[in-house]
């Protein structure tokens, strides 16, 4: 097994323009705001931010692959519990795209490589993660 400095990740809404479209703006706001939160919640101490849109990225350093597994599903988890917040039908959902990282490594290949995983689990039917090192033994 590789060690590993850190995690980059993608964070995906699934579904926002529809939450906007059915249920207003304000409650696809309310639903960003929750990711936002829930994703600095579970990624403690990591570096997140919003790059626009629904789309967040987050830098866990110090972060195995067990250990990333484990904060995607208490954020997936996390996010269907209080999904209720836009509305009980909500479509919304997440998907994540991972890739492990090394010290020293190159910042544009990991952002590459994350958002190609992100890509996979998008045309895979969304609401899952996906590192993109599980793309490469395929």
């Amino acid at each position: 097994m590789q060690e590993h400095d850190g995690c980059l990740g993608f964070v995906d809404m699934d579904n926002l323009k529809k939450i906007n479209d059915v249920y207003g703006h304000k409650a696809g706001d309310r639903a960003l705001r929750l990711v936002g939160a829930m994703l600095t919640e579970c990624m403690e101490n990591a570096v997140v931010c919003r790059l626009g849109g629904d789309e967040f990225l987050f830098y866990l350093p110090a972060a195995s692959e067990a250990e990333m597994s484990m904060r995607i599903r208490k954020l997936f988890d996390s996010f269907g519990a209080a999904k209720n917040v836009t509305a009980e039908t909500s479509p919304a959902s997440l998907s994540c795209g991972l890739c492990m990282c090394r010290q020293g490594g190159n910042f544009e290949e990991y952002y590459i490589k994350a958002d190609k995983a992100l890509y996979y689990v998008k045309q895979s039917g969304k609401n899952n993660y996906r590192f993109y090192e599980e793309l490469e033994e395929q």
